[in-house]
């Protein structure tokens, strides 16, 4: 069928209306929809879309793409479709169902014409942060995924370097002659200084660590590694215990009212800043891996004062 004919049925366009769905929005909707080279649409997939459009999510939806792009619109002073980032970032103070900061400087690059934050397709910045571009959607949900990745990399790396030097440390404390070597005893007491491994570990360790003809044990390399990685294991399993303890539901996931719950008198602003930097996923809430990752994040922090 034709355009006209769609936006000519007035019985159809009242029915919407007492459905909160407006000429515009309909008028968005079938511009959505695939065209033949007449202009006609395809009127069966134009029902699936309209379907789409008065189900409650999606008029949340229309209905933010509509706030963005309005607010946005006062902006674009010759109406050629674009404006700054600055403006962005002004225009949608106040707006209410936006989603977190992370996400909107996402959304701002990935419709940034020339990456220079002067040219900002304000349109499709409204329909990315409405969830209605599927595929801005899918790459900004990629590249979300890239950017948690990085983050979980870095602590990680900058943890393992941490509990390297730690037991580097401890071992040297037993190495008088400084000679990447440690006599059989000494290594027991290091390890033990270590705090967290059980008599097994150690046996294992002491049973397959290389050693020299006058009885000591090399520590440098495999050695240090294997400790490094047991310790991190050690530390690993007592905070998924923790996490454990805080998530008072059992569904894997530590909420802000959990984390208040469990940090007691921790002022709110404090609980949301650490909600923000451990949900990585930029869910609303802490997962195990994140709550892990946090807790590497912190002892790298404090080492570091």
């Amino acid at each position: 069928i034709t355009l006209g004919n769609v936006l000519g049925k007035i019985p159809l366009l009242k029915q919407l209306q007492q459905e909160e769905m407006s000429k515009a929005q309909l008028r968005s909707t079938i511009s959505r929809v695939p065209k033949n080279s007449s202009g006609d649409v395809d009127y069966k997939v134009l029902a699936l879309e309209i379907a789409k459009m008065l189900d409650p999510e999606e008029k949340a939806k229309a209905k933010l793409q509509h706030d963005i792009t309005t607010a946005l619109r006062k902006f674009d002073v010759n109406r050629n479709g674009f404006i700054t980032s600055l403006e962005v970032g002004q225009g949608i103070v106040g707006l209410k169902n936006l989603p977190n900061s992370q996400k909107i400087r996402s959304a701002v690059q990935q419709v940034d014409l020339d990456g220079t934050g002067e040219m900002v397709d304000y349109a499709r910045f409204a329909r990315v942060i409405a969830g209605l571009d599927q595929q801005a959607n899918e790459e900004l949900e990629e590249e979300m995924l890239r950017n948690r990745d990085r983050i979980q990399k870095r602590i990680t790396d900058d943890y393992t370097d941490l509990t390297l030097s730690h037991v580097q440390s401890i071992l040297r404390q037993f190495d008088p002659h400084d000679n990447g070597s440690i006599n059989p005893v000494n290594l027991g007491q290091a390890i033990n200084q270590l705090g967290t491994l059980n008599q097994t570990n150690i046996s294992s360790l002491l049973s397959t660590t290389e050693m020299r003809r006058d009885g000591s044990l090399v520590y440098e390399g495999e050695l240090e590694k294997r400790l490094v990685d047991l310790f991190t294991s050690t530390q690993e399993d007592g905070w998924r215990q923790v996490f454990a303890t805080w998530d008072k539901n059992r569904n894997g996931k530590i909420s802000i009212r959990e984390l208040e719950k469990a940090l007691g008198k921790v002022p709110r602003k404090q609980i949301e800043t650490l909600m923000r930097a451990a949900d990585l996923d930029f869910n609303g809430t802490i997962n195990e891996e994140e709550f892990i990752t946090l807790k590497k994040h912190i002892e790298v922090e404090r080492s570091r004062r």
